[in-house]
């Protein structure tokens, strides 16, 4: 201790000395280095081209694929609401998942045997597609984005040479045969799609149009089908939009989302029809539709692209990381499966995974529209891998880790949203669950369970224990930490109360004091048919750091409430973190010997949550150590998702390397061509835990000492990032940062102060304790 609080006070005053303040050096850089996807060659247009090769766009209330096609362009469009219903075989069991909306085919006269030059490119900091190519002596090029300030499709078709612009857009309903109906309609010179899926009932419209320079042009719709065909024109630009008469509201969780099957007998198909039409009353804002693409369309293409570029790299440009990276010529899919790649190519690589998170982040969660789900807002398939919905036991929760510290606050309104939309209805989950498992009638109380849909909310289960409810108010929780804006603390309060509410209902008073949460399971891991188990560490850690955020909620916010005593109460005896007979964190509370219980290298690593993304685990250097070697035990081989977890863990316990192993495990094993993540099949949570595990390595801040926040520089970095600088991460406290390094050494830190709070600088073993004003710059020199 004496060494310590010698080392703290001898770097306080020795790097005190290299600090300097001000007001005016944190700026925004306005030119960010260029990260591009690109390909040589168009992607297949079957699903597994999608999953592999498409490039994605997407404005939060859509997303489309392109493929880059030469003799035929597809556009995919896949709107978030569009549910179809779906039987699970091995389950038994009826349910809804996310299917594609539309397609839009481009078909040319093109031979892609005969073109030359072929680049298919995906801009990220501008959210920009482009394929070009030549074909005889003539170049075709055409720009496509997805625009969230006007909420529309656009696409720019040009040539090198006047009149070479002709081909024929077919717009389809994707799977029109499989369980909705269909029709295609001209209004004006607009194609008309308009279809409603059972059993949810969704109807929804997408509107198309073409502009041209030149040429000549015809509209017509036959079976469902609507056609523009153009000719010898100079240039043609294409708008398109959809919606749907879904509102993220709590009637349409009011109540679980059942099925009537009628039919089925000889000769007679089976109709599945939903229970309650939970969209009853939602009318089809078809005139709403119809004036976005007038308004796009009178903005022309120009004013279109611009307003979209500075929506999206307003975002992009905010947070940076140089690891020394060098784009390299070779496409994208070379870059991650070759060998022998030059280490300036790797860095590039490294930093391209990392933004392209944050990439899919502005592109799927957007203000006023549904959050990103498992395969985010991108989905081809009949039936989406899951359902394509919410997953509550921590694929939901990864999504967003990296919206705060790498500086994208916006994108969590999304999942406030639903919280929000789904709140009466998971009460009523509470009052039902606690009445079967526990014999209690509570009133007043909240909890989740896995399996959700934009429809529908379960309850907690095998897949996902009563923990996952605290779990899923930790990232509003992160919200406060980086803000430290009450409002949002105001918002995430009836919450936390009333999940603690129904966690004190759920737990019982052991023989030797403990409170454990009886039922309890560690997701995913079933252990038997009638086996029972009770306290396992996904929910013992769950609810302490669910409790620990409602008793500092209500002291920050001076709330009174009965509860609170039990909570005080409560989280002394809820012993979280066991250590078993291999020096392993015990998973369940009857495991000896690391595997002895459940999965050896199983995809969930559960037992650590308290690490990662909680803080428990990390109050007590044995917990810290015996969380490594629980890490090391469960092995480097699993799901993309999975490795992105592993990846985050090993940065909290500051091993440099072994995150960076992981990093490239991810990379090499479970990324497809596009960067997209590998479950497989494709998952998005794997992309986004994969950018926070990068800034995790780069920048901590989930501790605190009595001053305040520590924020952490560089805690794991790896000896082959030996120079490099980020710009604009966040920490906790309300805190911006910059930093540099070279020969693997700090060279300058910068910390700008966006709420006047204490915190405490540390690099390596050295402390600096600061108090910045709201608004100052802290310049620091090593």
């Amino acid at each position: 201790m004496k060494k310590r609080a010698y080392l703290f006070v001898w770097s306080v005053f020795i790097l005190a000395l290299a600090t300097t303040s001000s007001a005016g050096q944190f700026q925004p850089r306005n030119n960010a280095k260029e990260y591009i996807l690109h390909d040589s060659k168009p992607a297949g247009t079957s699903i597994k081209g999608w999953e592999n090769d498409s490039y994605p766009l997407g404005n939060g209330y859509f997303g489309v694929s392109f493929f880059g096609g030469i003799e035929k362009e597809l556009w995919q469009f896949t709107e978030p609401s569009v549910v179809v219903y779906s039987y699970q075989q091995r389950k038994k069991s009826h349910r809804v998942e996310l299917s594609s909306a539309i397609e839009l085919w481009l078909e040319t006269d093109h031979d892609s045997k005969k073109a030359s030059d072929y680049t298919r490119q995906l801009d990220i900091n501008r959210g920009i597609g482009l394929t070009t190519y030549k074909s005889g002596s003539v170049t075709y090029t055409r720009e496509q984005l997805t625009s969230y300030p006007d909420n529309c499709f656009a696409a720019k078709l040009t040539a090198s040479q006047r009149g070479k612009i002709s081909f024929r857009l077919n717009s389809k309903h994707s799977y029109p045969d499989y369980h909705r109906t269909i029709q295609a309609s001209v209004d004006g010179d607009q194609i008309v799609l308009t279809g409603t899926t059972e059993p949810m009932k969704v109807t929804y419209q997408a509107r198309i149009t073409v502009d041209i320079e030149g040429g000549k042009m015809t509209n017509s719709a036959v079976i469902g089908e609507g056609i523009i065909e153009v000719s010898g024109a100079d240039s043609a630009t294409i708008y398109a939009t959809i919606e749907t008469n879904y509102r993220l509201e709590p009637k349409t969780f009011s109540t679980a989302a059942g099925f009537w099957v009628i039919g089925g007998e000889e000769g007679i198909p089976p109709a599945y029809v939903a229970k309650e039409d939970k969209l009853k009353g939602n009318p089809l804002p078809v005139q709403e539709i119809k004036d976005r693409l007038e308004k796009a369309r009178s903005a022309g293409w120009d004013t279109l692209r611009k307003r979209h570029v500075a929506d999206v790299f307003q975002y992009m440009k905010r947070c940076q990381i140089d690891l020394g990276g060098i784009r390299p010529s070779t496409p994208t899919k070379e870059l991650l499966r070759g060998e022998n790649r030059p280490e300036a190519a790797k860095r590039y690589l490294e930093e391209l995974y990392f933004q392209f998170g944050r990439y899919l982040m502005v592109s799927s969660s957007r203000t006023g529209t549904l959050p990103a789900g498992l395969q985010g807002i991108w989905n081809w398939n009949m039936n989406a891998p899951w359902s394509g919905g919410f997953w509550f036991n921590i694929n939901f929760q990864m999504n967003y880790w990296p919206v705060f510290n790498t500086n994208l606050e916006e994108f969590i309104h999304p999942y406030l949203d639903l919280l929000k939309a789904t709140f009466p209805r998971h009460q009523q989950i509470a009052k039902e669950f606690a009445k079967e498992w526990g014999g209690k009638d509570i009133d007043d109380a909240w909890t989740v369970g896995t399996g959700n849909t934009p429809y529908d909310n379960g309850p907690p289960g095998s897949s996902g224990g009563v923990g996952s409810g605290p779990f899923l108010l930790y990232a509003l929780w992160d919200w406060y930490q980086f803000t430290g804006d009450e409002k949002v603390l105001k918002e995430l309060w009836p919450f936390l109360l009333s999940s603690s509410r129904f966690l004190v209902s759920v737990m019982k008073e052991m023989p030797d004091g403990k409170i454990l949460c009886n039922p309890s399971w560690s997701p995913e891991l079933p252990l038997g048919q009638g086996y029972e188990t009770f306290g396992t560490a996904y929910d013992q850690q769950l609810v302490y750091e669910g409790h620990k955020m409602t008793l500092t909620a209500a002291k920050i916010l001076g709330k009174q409430d009965p509860l609170l005593e039990t909570l005080r109460d409560h989280i002394r005896r809820l012993d979280p973190v066991i250590i078993g007979d291999s020096g392993q964190i015990k998973e369940f509370r009857e495991e000896k010997d690391y595997g002895s219980l459940g999965g050896k290298d199983h995809r969930h690593i559960s037992q650590l949550i308290g690490l990662v993304p909680g803080t428990v685990i990390t109050q007590k250097p044995e917990w810290v150590e015996a969380a490594r070697k629980t890490i090391n035990f469960r092995g480097d081989q699993s799901t993309g998702w999975a490795l992105a977890h592993r990846l985050n863990a090993w940065t909290r316990v500051y091993d440099g390397e072994r995150s960076l192993a992981l990093l490239n495990v991810l990379l090499a094993d479970k990324t497809f061509n596009n960067l997209w993540c590998k479950h497989p099949p494709f998952q998005i949570d794997g992309n986004f835990g994969g950018t926070a595990g990068i800034a995790e390595m780069l920048l901590q801040s989930h501790r605190q000492n009595e001053t305040g926040y520590i924020i952490h520089l560089l805690p794991a970095i790896p000896g082959a990032w030996k120079e490099g600088s980020f710009f604009g991460m966040r920490a906790r406290g309300g805190f911006e940062v910059n930093c540099s390094w070279a020969s693997g050494k700090l060279k300058m830190a910068e910390i700008k102060s966006l709420n006047g709070n204490l915190c405490t600088i540390q690099y390596g073993d050295r402390l600096i304790e600061l108090k910045l004003k709201e608004g100052e710059v802290k310049r620091i020199s090593f």
